[in-house]
């Protein structure tokens, strides 16, 4: 037995892992399409994604995808923009001022301040 399954574990090694899907490309008409959505909703429902991907030709789970990143990456810029502290908020005066890193630690105290700066929509 344990022979028997050594060789299958062998054949197994031998075999070729699958090839990797080619990376999709948007075309421009789907990337200017998909960002002008992103503009005015960062969270589309799932119902909203199916028909996005339906009338563009993609997949559902590109769409997901793609907002995903999106908000990711919308989300790096926003801490690129403020890391210097030249920009903030507008919190009221005498509001406290955060580090990033100091967020985590906050709890509860975090989120009402972050909905105080986005507003509560963009939560």
């Amino acid at each position: 037995m344990a022979c028997k399954r050594k060789e299958e574990q062998q054949s197994l090694t031998e075999q070729q892992p699958a090839p990797k899907k080619p990376r999709l490309v948007f075309t421009d008409l789907q990337r200017r399409t998909l960002q002008a959505i992103f503009k005015e909703t960062k969270r589309p429902s799932k119902e909203m994604q199916v028909t996005i991907a339906r009338q563009l030709g993609l997949e559902p789970s590109t769409v997901g995808n793609f907002f995903m990143n999106a908000r990711r990456r919308s989300m790096d810029k926003w801490k690129d923009d403020n890391e210097g502290g030249s920009k903030m908020c507008g919190l009221p005066p005498g509001g406290t001022v955060v580090h990033m890193s100091q967020m985590a630690q906050m709890g509860n105290q975090t989120n009402a301040m972050v909905g105080h700066c986005l507003g509560e929509d963009d939560l």
